[in-house]
């Protein structure tokens, strides 16, 4: 066995991500027509569910979801810099 001084890659090893990405999906619901007894509090709900399964069909795709939120209002920002806020205090 020969070691030429280079770090071997662990082949185990997941592959390295080089790029993260986000994407937003935003619908813009109003109340239900008729009678109903679903609110615009349960579209989180829905969203959230659908959520699940669009992550699911990105992996099953091949895609390595680090993570993903349902939100209402407005898309919520993933925290690239994660360790910045700590070390600032």
């Amino acid at each position: 066995m020969a070691w030429d001084g280079e770090d071997s890659a662990d082949e185990d090893a997941p592959p390295e991500v080089v790029e993260l990405d986000s994407f937003h999906l935003g619908f813009l619901v109003g109340p239900p027509t008729g009678t109903s007894d679903l609110s615009l509090d349960s579209v989180l709900g829905l969203v959230d569910d659908a959520g699940a399964q669009v992550a699911q069909s990105l992996a099953e795709a091949g895609f390595e979801v680090v993570e993903w939120t349902a939100a209402r209002g407005a898309p919520v920002p993933f925290d690239e810099d994660g360790d910045d806020e700590e070390d600032e205090a």
